[in-house]
């Protein structure tokens, strides 16, 4: 696109997603309703001594600043939507409605985003294996999965981390090799920093290590998942036992 496209593109997703319609803009801005739509329609360049101030006026009534409206990736959310709400408060507040139901609402939509973010921070691991086992590409898809599953829990924060945990923990389950030596290779590219704690404390010098001890530990009767919980035990230990020579 070229940044008359972006410019065309994000003015326009800015007018729709406001109250108001675009003579409307027109008007609280300033500016010739001919000259808004001209603007949609072929878009600006850059602004220079002529169209500067009237672009700044809509700015103002859509409530962004003058750069977001060459932005690539579209208006950012921070900018539009807390004006938004804001405003629905106040319209509300003025006719005495009841602001609860969107309380509750923005409330799920916070907290599902705090614990998912909490999640990812705290279980680098386990939020791979979420990854590994849905297929996502990257944090974003990541977090917005497992907001999606928060939200549907309308859990308190602490239940809702826990259940997170929980869940998860199934997930890991189903993905589990039986193979003893493909779960090493799992276990190794699944948690690479628990392998680092392992090696650097020399518990398990190398792969063919881990190979044995997995082996060892389900012939002797575990299931792939107890034995696989038995490594994390391990580098558990590792890791508390040599908290200085080895990296977090």
């Amino acid at each position: 696109m070229t940044a008359k496209d972006v410019f065309a593109a994000n003015l326009k997703r800015l007018i729709d997603h406001s109250p108001m319609s675009r003579r409307q803009v027109a008007d609280r801005a300033g500016v010739s309703y001919s000259t808004l739509n001209r603007w949609l329609e072929n878009g600006v360049l850059a602004p220079d001594r002529r169209t500067k101030k009237p672009l700044q006026k809509i700015c103002r009534v859509l409530h962004v600043g003058l750069d977001d409206l060459w932005a690539e990736q579209g208006i950012a959310g921070r900018t539009v939507y807390p004006e938004k709400v804001r405003e629905l408060y106040e319209r509300w507040e003025r006719l005495n409605a009841d602001t609860s139901g969107l309380s509750r609402l923005l409330d799920t939509w916070y907290n599902a985003g705090r614990v998912a973010e909490r999640f990812r921070r705290d279980e680098p691991d386990l939020a791979q294996v979420v990854a590994k086992v849905k297929m996502l590409r990257d944090d974003g898809e990541i977090q917005l999965y497992l907001e999606s599953l928060l939200r549907e829990w309308e859990l308190e924060e602490a239940d809702a981390y826990r259940r997170l945990i929980e869940t998860t923990q199934r997930f890991l389950a189903a993905a589990l090799p039986q193979d003893p030596e493909q779960l090493a290779q799992w276990f190794i590219e699944a948690h690479p920093r628990r392998w680092d704690w392992l090696v650097e404390s020399g518990r398990l010098d190398h792969e063919g290590e881990l190979f044995a001890f997995l082996r060892h530990v389900m012939a002797e009767g575990l299931s792939k998942h107890e034995a696989y919980e038995s490594v994390l035990r391990l580098s558990n230990e590792v890791r508390t036992a040599k908290p200085t020579s080895i990296k977090p």
